[in-house]
């Protein structure tokens, strides 16, 4: 049984959500109608990653300055 698929999402002009529609060989499937979230990809501006170190534990903090981050 397949549970997967791989798909290419065409280009679109501007970040935001479009409709998404799968179809399964000559329309002998079709889903729901889906929303599909395009965003900008992140970009780092503004100085460095803050602390610039921490505990191997981890659980540190850090600062990062950019622009087009998801909420």
């Amino acid at each position: 049984m397949k549970t997967h698929i791989l798909c290419k999402s065409p280009e679109v002009l501007a970040p935001g959500d479009y409709k998404l529609i799968v179809k399964y060989t000559n329309d002998r499937f079709q889903s729901d109608v889906l929303n599909y979230r395009y965003f900008d990809s992140p970009e780092m501006t503004d100085g460095p990653i803050l602390p610039s170190c921490g505990p191997t534990e981890g659980f540190t903090q850090i600062t990062i300055r950019g622009k087009n981050f998801i909420e």
